[in-house]
This record gives structure tokens, C-alpha cells and sequence, in this order.
């Protein structure tokens, strides 16, 4: 064969560092192996692809290539990560002489190549010839050729579809772009799949595994760790706490357990400051409130001024003490009733409307109710 006789040396490894099938090399790379600058390799680069492409370069080979092309079974589709075809690697017997470090696709293409030039008495044709015969269309093709692709439109597709792929041949970069998208598909269903599990179904798995109350903060710690949910975000597996009133029970202070356990809820603090009011059967000033709500739960002082002035069950007297408003109406159908300072107009309606059917006092001037 007169591959050798077509280029030199360096010439032909200056194509297979940059259109082979191992890692593609930069010209300073190349140039530091050769011995020469990286401007030199990039100038003998192109004027390889003008010298290949001139028809008296050819000539000797265009048989050869003619023969390869219309003999070549149908190629397996190219894969851009360089791993060639699933039934291409499980099919392939083990390399031969010479090409023992590319991959088994490349190896059976090898193979291949030197079966049909052998059959078709161009040869006894080498493990080298085979390698640079399909090396010279992806190299042309690499460098623009586009009359080679037209010419051996089998060869030049099979050629650069092995790994890893010619991206400059235009069918070639259709497939590995349609499997690039199939790709980010299946990526996408995968990140799906794992969003599959929702906020509340992970805290509800770390307070199963924990089994017992935690705090929400150490809850969102634990749910992020599994991993299951990216990016993850503890404000709405908060949310979710909050809601999920059929599976989660507030136990305290930011403290969740599974309703399932049978968890007594704490009670919300507008009940407890209720609860010390109906005990007291009087208004109380702001300080003895807190100090009786302190001892069921702690709570602060401003938290509880805002309940103070902003619940609807509460009102403020003149003398700066807080009383429940169904005790005050009560109250004010006996006549009795404390002035009210702030909010008047909703007395009058709480006065029409009477007690609440919730509640009920048990004198007559409402002095002491109870629920």
C-alpha cells in the first residue's frame, strides 16, 4: 500500500493528535513532542488539508477509499462522550496487535477496514494502514474537506462517528447534539424523581427515624442531609410543618412531632392568656399575665403585648388591665362593666351579640366565666 508513501512521519502523527482516536492534543502540545513551535505545527497542520485534498494526493488511495466506502456495513450511532455503542463494546473481541490501547469500537473498526481492503486485494494491508485509512477521512473531514464527505459519504460518517466523535461532520453532530438533549432529558428525570418526596413527606421521615419531637430547625437539617430535595429550602419545610395540621402536632416551642404518636398540641398562647384570665375572673394587668402564662409556657413581653392589643377575645380598661371581652359583655347587660379605653366601637357590637355561644359565665355580673 502506499499510505507511507503519501505523507511523512510527522505529518501523520501531526493528523493523529489531532483527528485520532485518543485525546485531542493543542498545536503547543504537538509542538513540544515534534520539537517544533506551536505556529510551525498550526501552519503544517493547514497546508496538510491543501495538500490532501489536491487530486494527484489521492489518487493512488482513491480505490482504496472507494472500496471502503461502498463495502462498510452501517455504523452504530456516534456518541459524543467518546464511548462508542453499547452492542460495539459488548461485541467486540479483544484488540489486536497495534491497537490494543483504543477502544474495542475503534479496534473492531480496524478490523473491519483491513477485512474489506484484504478481500479486495488492495492488500495484505497492516494494523497501521487500517489505523490511517480511517484516520484520513477524519482528519479531511476535520479540516473542511467538504468534496471527501461527498464522495465517501459511508466511509467519512463511519469514520468520524467512532470515539471520539468528528463534531465538524454535520450528521455526525446532528445525532451527538439529539443524544446530548436525550441526556439532559433523562438528567431532568432523574432530578424529578428525586423531588418526588415532598417537604412535609420529609420531615414526616426524619421525625419517624428520630421518634421524637424536634425542633423544626433540626428537622430541616436532618431532611436536607437526605438529599432527596436540591436546592434545598428549611423556610418551606416550615411552611409545610405549619400546614400539615393532619400529620404534624406543635409540641412546643418550634417543636413538631407526628400526630400519629398522639402528641398533646400546646396550646396556642391567645388560649393561654384566656385560660388566666377565666381563672382569675377579673382583668389583670400586663405583668401578673405574663408572669401566669410564663409558668405554662414561656413567652415574651412582646409577644404578649401584641396579643394583649390585637386579639379579638381581649379588651384594655382604662386602669391599663386586660379582661376577656365575653365576661365584659356579660357585664355590661348587668350594668356593671368596667370602662374600655381604645376600640369602643367594637363594644357595641360584642354587646348586641352577647356571650359567645363558646363560652358561658356562671354569675350574674360575670364576674367568674368559665368555657
Amino acid at each position: 500500500m502506499r499510505l507511507t508513501q503519501l505523507l511523512d512521519a510527522r505529518a501523520w502523527r501531526v493528523l493523529d493528535a489531532r483527528a485520532g482516536f485518543g485525546s485531542r492534543l493543542t498545536y503547543a502540545a504537538i509542538g513540544r513532542e515534534l520539537g517544533i513551535t506551536r505556529g510551525r505545527v498550526w501552519d503544517l497542520h493547514r497546508d496538510l488539508g491543501h495538500r490532501l485534498t489536491h487530486p494527484s494526493r489521492l489518487g493512488p488511495l482513491r480505490d482504496i477509499l472507494a472500496t471502503l466506502d461502498a463495502a462498510w456495513p452501517p455504523p452504530a450511532p456516534p456518541d459524543e462522550s467518546g464511548n462508542g455503542s453499547d452492542e460495539a463494546d459488548e461485541a467486540g473481541d479483544e484488540p489486536g496487535e497495534g491497537v490494543a490501547s483504543v477502544a474495542p469500537v475503534v479496534a473492531t473498526a480496524l478490523r473491519t477496514a483491513r477485512a474489506i481492503v484484504d478481500a479486495a486485494g488492495h492488500g495484505p494491508a497492516t494494523d497501521q494502514d487500517a489505523h490511517r485509512l480511517l484516520l484520513l477521512p477524519r482528519a479531511l473531514v476535520d479540516l473542511g474537506a467538504v468534496r471527501v464527505q461527498a464522495r465517501y459519504p459511508r466511509l467519512t460518517y463511519a469514520a468520524c462517528a467512532l470515539p471520539p466523535a468528528i463534531l465538524a461532520h454535520p450528521t455526525v453532530a446532528t445525532v451527538a447534539e439529539r443524544r446530548r438533549r436525550e441526556a439532559e432529558r433523562a438528567q431532568r428525570k432523574d432530578r424529578e424523581h428525586q423531588h418526588a418526596l415532598t417537604y412535609g413527606a420529609l420531615a414526616a421521615a426524619v421525625l419517624r427515624e428520630a421518634a421524637t419531637p424536634l425542633h423544626w430547625t433540626e428537622i430541616a437539617a436532618r431532611a436536607e442531609a437526605l438529599g432527596h430535595r436540591s436546592p434545598f429550602t428549611p423556610r418551606a419545610l416550615f411552611n409545610a410543618l405549619a400546614s400539615g395540621v393532619d400529620t404534624f402536632v406543635r409540641v412546643g416551642p418550634g417543636a413538631y412531632a407526628l400526630a400519629a404518636w398522639g402528641a398533646a398540641p400546646a396550646p396556642p398562647y391567645p388560649a393561654l392568656i384566656a385560660r388566666v384570665l377565666r381563672a382569675a375572673g377579673h382583668p389583670l394587668p400586663p405583668d401578673e399575665i405574663r408572669r401566669q402564662v410564663d409558668q405554662i409556657r414561656p413567652i415574651t413581653a412582646t409577644s404578649l403585648q401584641m396579643f394583649l392589643d390585637l386579639h379579638a377575645r381581649l379588651y384594655r380598661s382604662v386602669d391599663e388591665t386586660y379582661g376577656l371581652r365575653v365576661c365584659l359583655a356579660t357585664a355590661r347587660r348587668a350594668g356593671d362593666g368596667a370602662p374600655v379605653a381604645g376600640r369602643g366601637s367594637d363594644i357595641g357590637p360584642a354587646r348586641r351579640a352577647g356571650p359567645s355561644p363558646r363560652h358561658r359565665c356562671c354569675s350574674p355580673d360575670g364576674a367568674r366565666c368559665r368555657r
